[in-house]
């Protein structure tokens, strides 16, 4: 069941209710994860930017599920600015350390980009991996940092 509660600030009660039978299917597995290791919310960027982590669809029968990663730069809201495409990663870079969480067939699942041509200012990096399951970018990641 999912229940949501809508609160009143004038008469400080909860003045309306509605809730919902919810079945999740089982055996769904999730879209592509996807993980940042560096660099990491709230980290100041003097230079360049690296972006590195990994990411996987284990919807997948075989190899790591995912065949692309991208990369864009959000400025910070109400600058005006339109993202920024930052590039394709460097996908399929060696991970023992998912590999020995999730199993050896994720592996190669290691991504990183390093861009030189950010101007200083706040950006939500995005992180979108390209799931070979569906053929989508079906789940993305993000970090805030600060570029000086």
């Amino acid at each position: 069941m999912l229940a949501v509660f809508a609160h009143s600030t004038v008469t400080s009660t909860f003045t309306a209710q509605k809730a919902v039978d919810v079945t999740v299917a089982a055996g769904v597995a999730p879209g592509a994860e996807l993980f940042i290791d560096t660099p990491r919310t709230g980290d100041e960027i003097g230079g360049a930017l690296t972006v590195a982590g990994w990411a996987a669809d284990p919807r997948t029968g075989s190899g790591s599920g995912v065949d692309q990663v991208d990369l864009w730069a959000y400025p910070s809201p109400g600058s005006g600015a339109l993202p920024l495409f930052l590039g394709s990663a460097d996908y399929g870079r060696d991970r023992a350390d998912v590999a020995a969480l999730l199993g050896p067939r994720l592996k190669a699942t290691g991504y990183a980009l390093t861009v030189v041509s950010l101007d200083p200012g706040v950006y939500d990096v995005v992180v979108f991996g390209h799931s070979r399951v569906t053929g989508k970018f079906d789940n993305a990641t993000v970090v805030r940092v600060t570029v000086q």
